[in-house]
């Protein structure tokens, strides 16, 4: 079995693609929004606080805001910066509000957790640009994950198939609508059967949209011996994979299988090299 033919296999197809492209896109909102979440204020600020007086030493707007549309911005997220002393110490922090921009110089109330007051807030406010309401970002990047997770997993199946399968051909015995459309075409279920060298009948089926196959021709089947009835027609394939005459299964379009490997590149490549620049940044802050 070519690269080729296994490549396409894991990562061709129209589902695999929309789950690559789906989990990619949507890890960029996980980065805009998630990465700059306040989630861990619940616990921080869940048990007892000591509060001390702290100064406004600054105030900027983050670029980032809340509500707005198309074509207004909504209201502004303002970062402001602070000090407090305690214990002949000078801490210095900041507190993310919206809407809600402090003068320099302003008396605030501070507050951090007993004995920590390394982590502090200025009352009200929280530590981060957004609150916890942004992790439902999240559902877009784990819808992309399940779709490649399902698709993956039939890939895999797929791929042992055509490494230890037997090829023989099947016939079409029915062609069903089902509830299913793709670009407003109705998807069909096609049934085939064939028979295995025990001489058992079994069937394959295929669901697609396009009128690929065809009452009197024969189609390539590989089946498992151990489990006759786990079997796919290679039409249904991306790259529509056949075997040739000397028994090696080859693609019929390879040049595809360098183009489905585009968009799961580009995001695992993209979003790892970000999240490693992540790390780095958080592992140098003092």
């Amino acid at each position: 079995m070519s690269l080729s033919v296994r490549l396409q296999a894991l990562l061709g197809g129209s589902i695999n693609q929309f789950g690559w492209f789906f989990f990619g896109f949507g890890m960029v909102f996980f980065w805009l929004f998630v990465c700059q979440a306040d989630l861990t204020s619940w616990y921080r600020f869940g048990g007892r606080v000591v509060t001390a007086q702290g100064q406004v030493t600054g105030s900027s707007d983050t670029g980032a805001s809340e509500g707005g549309g198309k074509h207004h911005r909504g209201t502004p997220v303002y970062k402001n910066e602070f000090a407090f002393v305690v214990d002949d110490k000078e801490y210095h922090g900041a507190s993310y509000a919206t809407g809600q921009r402090l003068q320099t110089g302003l008396a605030v109330t501070v507050e951090y957790p007993t004995g920590k007051p390394g982590v502090a807030r200025i009352r009200g406010m929280r530590t981060n640009v957004f609150g916890p309401a942004v992790l439902f970002v999240i559902i877009f990047p784990l819808i992309g994950l399940g779709v490649i997770s399902f698709g993956l997993r039939n890939g895999v199946g797929a791929c042992y198939l055509l490494a230890h399968g037997i090829q023989t051909s099947g016939r079409l015995v029915s062609r069903d609508p089902t509830n299913m459309q793709v670009n407003h075409r109705t998807v069909y279920k096609f049934t085939f059967t064939f028979k295995t060298l025990e001489g058992e009948v079994c069937t394959a089926n295929a669901k697609t949209s396009t009128d690929r196959f065809a009452n009197d021709v024969e189609e390539q089947i590989v089946y498992d011996p151990r489990h006759p009835r786990s079997a796919l027609l290679l039409d249904s394939l991306p790259g529509a994979p056949h075997i040739r005459e000397d028994g090696h299964l080859v693609s019929r379009r390879p040049a595809l299988a360098l183009l489905s490997s585009v968009i799961p590149l580009a995001s695992i490549l993209g979003h790892g090299w970000w999240a490693l620049w992540l790390l780095r940044q958080c592992s140098s802050l003092p």
